[in-house]
Formats: C-alpha cells, structure tokens, sequence
C-alpha cells in the first residue's frame, strides 16, 4: 500500500532531501546547482532547513559543500533510505539535463514526499503535475519549495495526489495489466 514508510504528516517532518547515484553526472551537476543557486534563496526564508544529500561518492566538488545546513549522507541502507523519506518534509529533482523518466521522482510518489523539480526532472512522467511542483530558474525552484515547506495545506494537497497516483500507476495490479495488453492476454 501506498505511501511506502512511516506515515508522519507535515508536523512530523523537516529537511530537504536529494537522492542521487553520484556516477550519474547529472546528478552531481543538478545538486550543485541547488546548493549553490537554489539553497540560499530558501535559507532566507526558511533559516532551519536542512539539506541532505544522499547517494555513494559525492564528488569533491559536492562534498565540499557540507555543513551545518547541508549533510552529506553518502551511501544508505534500504532501511536508511527509508527513514530519509519517512521524515523528509520536501524531495528536490533539480536536473539540467539528462534523458527519460527520473527514477528519483517516481521513488518520492511512492513515499509519498512532496517533490520540487524541474522540467527536465519532470520529463517521461505522464500527469507530472498531480506528483510534483516543477520549476524553471533557481528563484521560482525556491518560491515553490518553500511554499511546500510552510504550507501544511498545500504540502498535504501534493501528497494526496501522489498517494492516488502511486496507486493508480505504481500498483501490482497496474502493472500487470500493462503486460497483458502488451502480450495479448
């Protein structure tokens, strides 16, 4: 059943959390673009926010940037990762580029994790918009970022459509009538 987790609501929740796997050079591109760019319009408005990057062998160039605010996480465990997701209150998919359906965004739907992204991170994903807020330049990333952050009414709304979604495309039942119309069945 969906969410996958802990089902914690907006009150149990905090941090800002990217999953990447770091041989993926998108990856490390996109969160570097959001430490640098992104993350201090949203400190100004929200100075308790937290980054945590997680994903194996953050290059220097993003391991450079931990601190106080940004944690770097590294390699998890299943059971890790889901603890990451279970008290997350916001996932970020900040990509400039790359090419099919972003695993990263899929994951967040499945947890049942507000997501922010861009339309890159959004590419390949039918109704994209029920599962994530998407963003085109770092200070309209941040505007709606931070309006999931506070707004526990939004930030539910956007969790909800998830939920429905995951259920919709993301269930055993769906994907088995996917392979049927596919084999004739």
């Amino acid at each position: 059943p969906f969410p996958l987790g802990e089902p914690a609501g907006f009150a149990e929740r905090s941090g800002i959390v990217f999953v990447g796997n770091f041989s993926h050079q998108p990856n490390a591109d996109g969160i570097l673009w959001f430490i640098q760019e992104i993350l201090p319009l949203i400190r100004t408005e929200v100075p308790e926010a937290t980054l945590t990057v997680v994903g194996a062998n953050p290059p220097p160039a993003v391991a450079e940037h931990e601190s106080e605010h940004v944690r770097m996480a590294g390699f998890v465990s299943d059971e890790e990762l889901l603890a990451h997701y279970s008290r997350s209150r916001v996932i970020v998919v900040p990509l400039r580029y790359g090419a099919g359906v972003k695993g990263k965004l899929i994951e967040a739907c499945a947890h049942g994790v507000p997501a922010v992204t861009t339309p890159i991170g959004a590419e390949g994903i039918a109704q994209v918009e029920e599962i994530a807020a998407v963003a085109d330049s770092p200070e309209r990333f941040a505007e709606r970022l931070i309006s999931l952050y506070r707004d526990p009414a939004g930030w539910q709304s956007l969790r909800d459509s998830q939920i429905r979604y995951a259920e919709r495309y993301l269930s055993v039942d769906y994907a088995l009538s996917i392979l049927s119309q596919d084999i004739g069945g």
